[in-house]
């Protein structure tokens, strides 16, 4: 094991994380291939601690902790598409709430109100 180690990601130091970054991006391709997906995001966050501790010379050093997490993912997206279309007109109903009618049925409601409206003609 070296002595120094750089803190460059370029050099071996980070080298576990390099790997492991490696390994979700292919399973994240992986993953978005065989579910169809267009689509993927892979992010990391790396957190960064120091802690005074005593070491074995008697000295206090700062020692140094180095975590990652990886996440990704992607979505997967079905589409169904379709319409509700033709001879319906909206109207609000008795309840408040707005309905739709087919507008032959409309029609003939419009029709049947006139008709109630028109007194009978008797003869």
């Amino acid at each position: 094991m070296a002595k120094i180690k750089p803190i460059d990601f370029n050099a071996e130091t980070f080298n576990y994380i390099k790997e492991d970054l490696t390994r979700e991006l292919n399973l994240l391709l992986k993953n978005m291939e065989e579910m169809g997906s267009d689509s993927g995001k892979l992010s990391m966050a790396i957190t960064v601690e120091l802690e005074d501790k005593e070491l074995d010379d008697g000295d206090e050093h700062t020692v140094p902790t180095f975590k990652h997490k990886i996440k990704s993912g992607f979505q997967v997206q079905h589409d169904c598409d379709g319409a509700l279309e033709g001879d319906y007109v909206l109207e609000k109903g008795k309840d408040g709430n707005y309905q739709l009618s087919l507008l032959t049925e409309q029609l003939d409601m419009l029709e049947e109100e006139e008709d109630e409206a028109e007194p009978e003609e008797i003869d």
